[in-house]
């Protein structure tokens, strides 16, 4: 088993090797550098695909990595034994190795580094990898980072015969319903880079206020996974809205007047067109029969979860960032998005 393990550790150091990053890019000092790779599968792009095999794109602290390849990874296993007197204690070690099949991933890469300031390393790597990988599917659609394969840290990836690698975690959901990830854009690419990179540009509050709004818009996409309740999904309702709070509400205004007040802005509508357009007043009413009424069978539809998502994106790209591109919410300017309650 000792062979096997040491040659699979050596497999996964060799498919890593082309895609690290020279040392001197996130590391000062002279020690091996350990880096965290988090795995998710891409959907509805083919494998044969050459135009997207092995492309590397640099995001800030974060580097991304579309490739197709069949790809190794370790299995933890997780459990307890059972002691003497009756009480158990956890035990974790590593159980096997696993391969995906063939078909195209994308690897998001970041330093696991002992000298981030007042922070656990794992914490502060976790929320670039979030944080990336949150834009990259709000840019490009979830298929571009469907399923999540697994996570790990390695470090002596540099040298296959001493590579040492860490931690897994899976999770699934049906691609079906979600665009196709348009990889050959480079726009796209320009768009996810000018908002992961100006998100550090930003000043404090307005910097920690964009990165709590994309782990719970974060949330929002992955509790989709977890289960449905009614044949509607209120976890993803409520995380879309504390998303939208966290990034739009402005002062002591209402969250639901700040967000008329933003795509108002954005579509160079009077507030009173704006509403009629886009129902934020009815989600809020939903929001609060789920929060206050405890209405945990309320529907809330999948184009009603799309419709959130490109609120969130617009706000964050146009309000917050500033950028110039193309309003996601344009298409709901017919009042479509009524039809979704």
């Amino acid at each position: 088993m000792t062979v096997v393990d040491d040659y699979l550790r050596g497999c996964l150091a060799t498919t890593l090797q082309p895609w690290l990053p020279p040392t001197s890019q996130w590391f000062n000092r002279s020690e091996d550098p350990v880096y965290w790779i988090s795995v998710y599968r891409v959907y509805r792009v083919p494998y044969s695909n050459q135009e997207i095999h092995g492309r590397i794109s640099e995001f800030g602290q974060v580097r991304a990595w579309w490739i197709n390849v069949s790809l190794p990874y370790p299995e933890l296993d997780f459990g307890f034994d059972a002691l003497p007197d009756g009480t158990v204690r956890p035990k974790e070690g590593l159980a096997g190795w696993r391969a995906v099949n063939n078909g195209v991933l994308l690897l998001l890469m970041t330093p696991l580094r002992s000298d981030e300031e007042g922070i656990d390393p794992e914490v502060a790597a976790r929320y670039r990898i979030d944080s990336a990988r949150a834009v990259i599917v709000g840019v490009m659609g979830l298929n571009a980072a469907f399923e999540h394969v697994c996570e790990f840290s390695i470090s002596g990836a540099r040298d296959p015969s001493r590579a040492s690698i860490s931690r897994r975690s899976p999770a699934m959901e049906n691609p079906g319903m979600y665009d196709v990830p348009t990889l050959e854009d480079e726009s796209v690419f320009e768009l996810m880079r000018a908002i992961l990179e100006g998100i550090d540009s930003l000043d404090q509050y307005t910097q920690n206020r964009v990165r709590l709004a994309l782990r719970w818009y974060q949330r929002a996409l992955g509790e989709r996974r977890i289960g449905k309740i009614g044949g509607g999904n209120v976890d993803a309702l409520i995380n879309y809205w504390i998303a939208l709070e966290t990034l739009a509400r402005v002062g002591e205004q209402k969250v639901a007047s700040s967000l008329i007040g933003a795509l108002s802005a954005i579509h160079n509508l009077s507030q009173q067109k704006t509403g009629e357009t886009f129902p934020i007043s009815q989600i809020y009413q939903r929001r609060k029969a789920v929060i206050h009424g405890g209405d945990i069978m309320l529907s809330v539809t999948f184009e009603l979860q799309q419709f959130l998502s490109d609120v969130f994106m617009d706000i964050l790209t146009l309000r917050v960032m500033k950028l110039s591109t193309t309003p996601r919410t344009q298409k709901y300017l017919d009042g479509r998005a009524y039809n979704y309650l």
